[in-house]
């Protein structure tokens, strides 16, 4: 996490804060009721993000092995979004030229593990709001990763682990074909893998 947003990121829990102490101080809110309303949303948010992970485990691996519930893409470009519901796209030719995923209250399964060669912009987005994002990318694929991720992680093939952050594959400067993926999520995880 940068320091910028670090600052952010506490200024908004400081002001969401005074708010809350100036409605207990003028009789609009009750600190015990506000207390124990917070502790059951804590609980409730800790066994649902339990669950999510449990599932995004088991749905991944199984994803990968059994693509027929995928969405096949052939024509090289990606262009989806969705509303409540997972979203599982998979790229069976070998050229890639980029696209867009977004999902709200689902997870993204993007596939692209058969692409040889990028075309075009070679960029790829995927945005998810309460859901996760899982990216197979091919191992001799040069890449350059910018997440985001807010309550949440991002994790590379590498088991590197990091919070808002670029990441670039040692090679990505030394080719032309190489794929620039921009990964955004607002509560859950972002795994990209091989």
């Amino acid at each position: 996490m940068s320091n910028g947003t670090k600052h952010i990121k506490w200024g908004v829990i400081f002001i969401l804060l005074g708010l809350f102490l100036i409605l207990i101080n003028v009789g609009v809110l009750d600190l015990g009721r506000v207390f124990w309303v917070l502790m059951a949303l804590i609980v409730i948010w800790a066994g649902i993000k339990m669950l999510r992970r449990q599932r995004a485990h088991r749905e991944k691996y199984r994803f990968f092995t059994e693509p027929d519930d995928a969405m096949i893409v052939t024509s090289g470009d990606i262009n989806y979004s969705s509303v409540f519901g997972d979203v599982h796209i998979k790229v069976e030719g070998n050229e890639l030229s980029g696209g867009c995923a977004n999902n709200v209250f689902g997870d993204i399964f993007v596939d692209i593990a058969s692409v040889e060669t990028v075309k075009g912009t070679g960029q790829l987005d995927l945005n998810t709001v309460f859901g996760d994002i899982v990216l197979r990318l091919p191992p001799e694929l040069a890449y350059r990763i910018k997440g985001t991720s807010v309550f949440g992680s991002l994790s590379l093939p590498e088991h590197r682990k990091y919070h808002g952050k670029v990441y670039v594959s040692p090679d990505f400067d030394k080719v032309s074909n190489r794929l620039t993926i921009n990964v955004s999520q607002v509560f859950g995880d972002i795994e990209i893998v091989h």
